[in-house]
C-alpha cells in the first residue's frame, strides 16, 4: 500500500502530458455548439441554460403540467414525453447540460496544464467511500483522472467534430517511448 501510494504521489508530481491543441480545439467546438443550442432555450440569457424553475415555467406557459423529473432516463419523464411529444426547448436544455458538463471538465484540464503541457491531477488514496482511489484537481474543477468517460462524449452528434465527439481520455498522451498501463 505504501509503495502504491508513493507511485501515485510521484505520478502527480511528474504529471501527465496533455494534447493541448486537441483540448483547445474541443473547447472552441463545444463553446460554438453551446451558443447554437442556447438559441432554442427561451429563458436564456435571463436565466441559466439549465434552470429547472425556468424549464418548469416554460412548460406551464404551454398549458402543460410538468413531470416530476426532467431527467432524460426517468421513466415518468419518458412517459410524459411520449404523451406530449418532443418539445424543442427541453431537448435543447438536455443538450446544453451535456455540453456544459463536458466544457467544465475540459476547462479544468486546461487550467491544470503547466509550462511543459503536463496536467497534475491529484490521486486520493481511499478517496471514495468504498475504499477505492479517486481523484480531483487542484484547479478546483471536477477532474478525476481515474473516472474519465471511456467513449467520446457527445459522439453521434453531428455538431461535435462531425459526430466523432470529444475523446477526453485520448487527450492524455504518453511520453515518447512510453505507453499507458
Amino acid at each position: 500500500e505504501r509503495r502504491g501510494s508513493q507511485l501515485n504521489c510521484d505520478a502527480t508530481m511528474r504529471g501527465v502530458k496533455l494534447d493541448a491543441d486537441s483540448l483547445r480545439a474541443a473547447i472552441k467546438e463545444l463553446e460554438s455548439y453551446l451558443a447554437v443550442v442556447a438559441c432554442d432555450i427561451p429563458w436564456y440569457p435571463e436565466k441559466a441554460l439549465g434552470s429547472l424553475p425556468a424549464l418548469k415555467k416554460a412548460v406551464m406557459d404551454m398549458g402543460l403540467v410538468p413531470p416530476k423529473s426532467f431527467k432524460k432516463d426517468d421513466a415518468g419523464f419518458l412517459r410524459w414525453q411520449d404523451e406530449h411529444g418532443d418539445i424543442k426547448f427541453i431537448k435543447a436544455r438536455q443538450r446544453a447540460i451535456s455540453i456544459s458538463m463536458c466544457l467544465a471538465r475540459l476547462k479544468t484540464m486546461l487550467e491544470t496544464l503547466d509550462g511543459d503541457g503536463r496536467s497534475h491531477p491529484v490521486f486520493m488514496y481511499f478517496g471514495a467511500h468504498t475504499g477505492r482511489f479517486s481523484g480531483k484537481s487542484d484547479a478546483g474543477g471536477n477532474l478525476n483522472l481515474l473516472n474519465l468517460p471511456r467513449k467520446p462524449v457527445l459522439s453521434g452528434d453531428e455538431h461535435v467534430f462531425g459526430g466523432k465527439g470529444v475523446d477526453i481520455r485520448g487527450m492524455y498522451v504518453a511520453d515518447p517511448g512510453h505507453s499507458f498501463y
